[in-house]
């Protein structure tokens, strides 16, 4: 079994500062740890950057392994959206004739095609926190994986437009469900100097899976044009990966039991975590948590009678709103979703080269 990582003996006896590795190192600078800092802190705050790196690697790793999820979130999201282009899924796709007489897609088909994905998108989103409070943060990703792996079945056996738009409207589902589970399953379980940076890699690893979407079908428009459902088939690599990786084994968030009042789930969760860890105290940091839920429940108290949704479009806080919308709000009313998701398919149609459409 792989030893445990052996924390530094002297720490610092401010919560402000970080620990400071001694020649002799030793085997107890956890507990020292914990007892330098105030009794409502988490032992993890007091390292710096790279000493959570050094000493917590093991959750820094499962961190990245989740983030499969993110790749499977945007090969999913690459190659539907971008077949449109191919020669094989024009032939059993076109329901129109251009002025050559080849087949070609229906306007009105291409937009229920757009349309369908942001559409389970919206459920997809509002459904995953019911689902993260009700079965965990696992549940969430068993919820897409689910839908994902539907629309996976949906592409394979379809032969009708409307049944392809079915198969959009679950991958939306599934990226809905990704994009609000994985987040929170990440930001519960990285150490919080790094939280930011784990939460950055999310993005990252979605454009890894969107760019080995664009390879694929690169390949096989070059190689196998008409034989579009390999584009498909190769969904089921990433479904493998994640399922292999991270599903089947990734620990349960210990934030969602110690909600949950579960605290024997909580210390087991913890434990899973920061293995690897000596002389690493669950029981304690179980107690910081349970503290932390107490202070939200009473803050939530206090502002029950005073608060609502509402507050998001008064005072300061409309202009916070506003802010935060616009953005997005632009990019939708500008048609970048239609150039973003077609991309392949309008440039296809102005008659630029394969290489091009992959750049």
């Amino acid at each position: 079994m792989e030893a445990k990582a052996p924390l530094p003996d002297e720490v610092a006896v401010q919560p402000a500062q970080h620990v400071e590795a001694a020649e002799d190192g030793g085997d107890h600078a956890l507990k020292q740890a914990a007892n330098a800092i105030i009794e409502g802190d988490t032992a993890l705050a007091i390292f710096t950057r790279y000493e959570a790196i050094k000493f917590f690697w093991w959750p820094v790793l499962l961190c990245m392994v989740s983030t499969v999820a993110c790749m499977n979130d945007g090969f999913q999201n690459q190659i539907p959206g971008n077949l449109i282009s191919n020669q094989g899924f024009i032939n059993q796709f076109g329901t129109v004739y251009a002025d050559d007489g080849s087949k070609a897609l229906a306007p009105s088909w291409i937009s229920t095609w757009g349309a369908m994905m942001p559409l389970g998108q919206v459920p997809g989103s509002l459904f995953a926190g019911w689902v993260n409070d009700k079965v965990g943060r696992r549940g969430g990703m068993y919820a897409f994986t689910v839908a994902y792996i539907v629309g996976t079945v949906l592409e394979m056996t379809t032969k009708i437009p409307g049944q392809w738009a079915a198969a959009k409207f679950f991958f939306g589902l599934g990226q809905g469900l990704t994009a609000t589970t994985m987040p929170v399953y990440i930001s519960e379980i990285a150490p919080p100097q790094l939280r930011g940076t784990m939460l950055c890699m999310y993005g990252f690893f979605l454009g890894i899976g969107q760019l080995t979407g664009a390879v694929v079908l690169y390949v096989i428009n070059n190689q196998r044009p008409l034989e579009w459902r390999l584009a498909i088939y190769t969904e089921w690599a990433f479904h493998g990966l994640w399922i292999s990786l991270g599903l089947l084994w990734l620990p349960e968030s210990p934030w969602y039991y110690a909600r949950k009042q579960n605290d024997d789930k909580a210390l087991k969760s913890l434990g899973t975590i920061y293995k690897f860890v000596a002389d690493w105290d669950s029981h304690r940091e179980l107690r910081v948590m349970k503290s932390e839920l107490h202070r939200q429940a009473q803050q939530a108290a206090s502002h029950e009678n005073d608060s609502s949704i509402m507050d998001l479009f008064r005072g300061p806080d409309r202009l916070r709103t506003f802010g935060s919308a616009l953005a997005v709000s632009t990019q939708m009313l500008s048609g970048c979703i239609v150039i973003f998701t077609y991309t392949s398919y309008f440039i296809r149609q102005a008659g630029i080269g394969s290489l091009s459409r992959l750049l």
